[in-house]
C-alpha cells in the first residue's frame, strides 16, 4: 500500500504484545468463513472503509 501509518498514541501496559485468532472452530461449529482472511486484505479493506 504504500503509506505510512501514523502512531497517535501508545500502548496501555496491560495490552498485549501480540493477538492470534484462529477461526477453524467457528467454521467447524457455525459454518462461518471469514470474508477476509489475510491480513493484507483486512487491513486494506479497514483503511478504504474510512
Amino acid at each position: 500500500m504504500g503509506r505510512s501509518v501514523p502512531i497517535i498514541h501508545r500502548e496501555a501496559a496491560a495490552d498485549p504484545q501480540v493477538l492470534l485468532a484462529d477461526p477453524r472452530r467457528a467454521l467447524a461449529e457455525l459454518g462461518w468463513e471469514p470474508r477476509r482472511s489475510s491480513l493484507d486484505s483486512i487491513v486494506e479493506h479497514a483503511w478504504r472503509s474510512k
